[in-house]
């Protein structure tokens, strides 16, 4: 090797040659271990990438198995299918939905073919809306099932990616029976709402601090006001005070107590007047727990009303004599006033309720019984006198009378008796019927001529005296007019020419209020030459009387001031005739006799009264002495 001109060759040095070795070597050496160490780095990431890739992937197979779990278990169908509704997957769920057994069993159908054809179009439009990346809500449809069953479904879609293709993940939760819940509690509010709105009725709600919340029909047309107007407010808005607060201390014992109640409420009308409400107010609770108090109330104002005039005629009744008692149709007493306490000896209370032939006893047959509601039935009432007994077994008469009692349809509802305690009276009957039998004994037992006349002058006794007397059988003069009789036992042929017309004023005076005393003649003497008694309006005849007719008497007519009547309701005119035939002077005995009430006995009364001097050959006629 040439050196070039101008230098110095010199000779090498091995000590710089191993020393520039070295640094080489030791610079490699570093170079390597940095490289190294760098792939060591590299190495490591992409372990430690391996095994996050490994997690993750581990993840993703745990998640998908936890996916598919919860698909396979959900009690939701789900299903998948590609944009053209070919069915790509279905959950257990969903297959038991539709069912069948898999999804092969659906012949590929689409599940556009299950919708109703009104919903197509609402399906087309949510499935572009999925597509274009926007979510849709949950919505409701109908379904046609393979086995023609027809359910209702909620629908939640999304759109996922199956098998590396776009499709619909869609969650079907069947609402066929909440579907069936609410359409019956639809139908059950309405027919509560209409039962509510029309029932006469007034039915309202408040919740727990008295604001209304619910009011029907009848509530609004009768207090004239609605809902709008009256929901959300209490009774202190919409009452005067003192009503409000009578609502709201009823509202809280409602609440408190936790049971319904009864309340006669009372708020103003129009008319400046009360008006009464019977209202039944009851707790309750929504399904959130809330307390409510609802209440249903009646006008009761006309009831109230008559109420009080039942209550007035029921101390109008307590002061009344005469027993009142009512029974229902199957008589069972129903009414017993203080007069049937004091009469039979039961009270009210014992007595209401029983049957009235536990309470009275009576000497009634069943043949009177029958004959008693066929009369009542017949003719509107029936009127008897019997014997009842009181509670210690006294024994009563009573005079009753029965009236049944009817309701709107026409049908017997009950019976109201109207009874009176005659006892006091039929004894006074009784002593009054023995004494007018003795008086019948006496009269026709007596030899004096004696005659009974009604008030209006017919004759109803003729006994044998008057026979006796005027030749005239009883059987021929009972029942004509006593006048005329009498007429035809003067000798009207032998006495003064206006006697007969005399005659008839006195008869007329006798049966009137007059006491009337007059001496007649037997129409069987004979006349006689006549002279006046000097200082008398008398005339005297001195008949001579024929062979064994000498029968002469005396009419004398009694007739009580004031007309009472006998008991037989009838004024009675009673005649006595005295005989006077002994041709001597002779004291003539008069019984007069005075007719009277049933609670009065007839009393035969003596007198005596001096007769005229009578012969064969006198008779007498006195003018009538008043």
């Amino acid at each position: 090797m040439s050196t070039p001109p101008g230098t110095t060759q010199k000779k090498s040095d091995p000590v710089s040659k191993n020393e520039g070795s070295q640094d080489i070597s030791e610079e490699v050496e570093r170079l390597v271990l940095e490289r190294t160490r760098e792939l060591q780095k590299e190495n490591d990431a992409f372990r430690d990438r391996n095994l996050g890739l490994q997690s993750a992937v581990a993840a993703l197979r745990e998640s998908e198995e936890r996916y598919r779990a919860m698909v396979e278990r959900s009690p939701d169908a789900i299903v998948v299918h590609d944009l053209e509704g070919r069915l790509l997957y279905a959950n257990p769920a969903a297959l038991r939905l539709t069912g069948v057994q898999s999804i092969h069993d659906l012949g590929g159908r689409s599940v556009f073919s299950t919708l109703p054809a009104e919903m197509l179009d609402t399906v087309s439009e949510g499935m572009s809306k999925l597509v274009q990346g926007e979510s849709l809500p949950p919505i409701s449809m109908p379904m046609q099932l393979p086995d023609g069953r027809r359910i209702h479904v909620d629908v939640t879609a999304a759109l996922t990616a199956y098998e590396g293709n776009p499709a619909i993940q869609a969650v079907l939760k069947d609402i066929t029976a909440r579907r069936q819940a609410e359409e019956t509690l639809r139908e059950s509010e309405e027919r509560f709402t209409a039962f509510m709105d029309n029932s006469p009725a007034m039915a309202w709600m408040k919740d727990e601090e008295g604001r209304y919340v619910y009011m029907n029909r009848s509530f609004g047309d009768r207090l004239n006001v609605r809902l709008a107007d009256w929901q959300g407010k209490t009774d202190f808005e919409l009452w005067p005070p003192h009503v409000a607060g009578q609502f709201r201390e009823n509202d809280r014992a409602v609440l408190e107590r936790d049971r319904a109640i009864e309340f006669v409420e009372e708020t103003p009308n129009p008319e400046g007047g009360a008006t009464y409400w019977l209202n039944c107010k009851f707790p309750f609770k929504d399904a959130s727990g809330r307390k409510y108090v609802g209440g249903i109330g009646i006008d009761i104002t006309a009831r109230r009303q008559a109420e009080e005039q039942l209550a007035y005629q029921a101390r109008l009744l307590s002061h009344i004599h005469d027993v009142i008692i009512g029974t229902d149709a199957s008589f069972r007493i129903t009414m017993w006033n203080p007069a049937a306490e004091r009469l039979y000896g039961w009270t009210a209370d014992e007595a209401m309720g029983k049957p009235v032939y536990e309470v009275i006893r009576s000497d009634f047959s069943s043949e009177q019984l029958a004959e008693s509601l066929h009369m009542l039935h017949e003719t509107g009432e029936y009127r008897v006198e019997i014997r009842q007994y009181q509670r210690d077994g006294t024994p009563i008469e009573v005079e009753g009378v029965t009236i049944p009692l009817f309701g709107e349809n026409g049908r017997v509802t009950g019976y109201l008796a109207l009874n009176r305690d005659i006892t006091e009276r039929k004894r006074a009957e009784e002593t009054l019927k023995e004494r007018e039998e003795q008086l019948r004994n006496l009269i026709e037992c007596s030899g004096d001529g004696i005659v009974l006349t009604d008030e209006t002058g017919r004759i109803i006794t003729w006994n044998q005296g008057m026979e006796t007397i005027t030749g005239l059988a009883a059987k021929d003069v009972l029942g004509k007019p006593g006048c005329e009789i009498q007429l035809r036992v003067v000798n009207t042929e032998w006495a003064d020419p206006d006697h007969q017309t005399r005659y008839r004023a006195v008869w007329d005076r006798i049966c009137g209020t007059a006491s009337i005393r007059t001496t007649i003649v037997s129409r069987k003497c004979r006349p006689a030459p006549s002279r006046e008694r000097p200082g008398t309006s008398s005339r005297e005849y001195s008949p001579s009387p024929p062979p064994g007719d000498t029968a002469q008497g005396v009419l004398c007519g009694m007739s009580p001031s004031g007309g009472v009547r006998s008991s037989r309701s009838l004024r009675a005119k009673r005649i006595i005739a005295g005989c006077t035939c002994n041709w001597r002077p002779r004291i003539w005995r008069r019984t007069s006799i005075s007719i009277s009430s049933p609670t009065t006995s007839a009393t035969p009364r003596t007198s005596q009264a001096s007769m005229p001097n009578c012969s064969p050959t006198c008779l007498t006629e006195r003018r009538p002495d008043t």
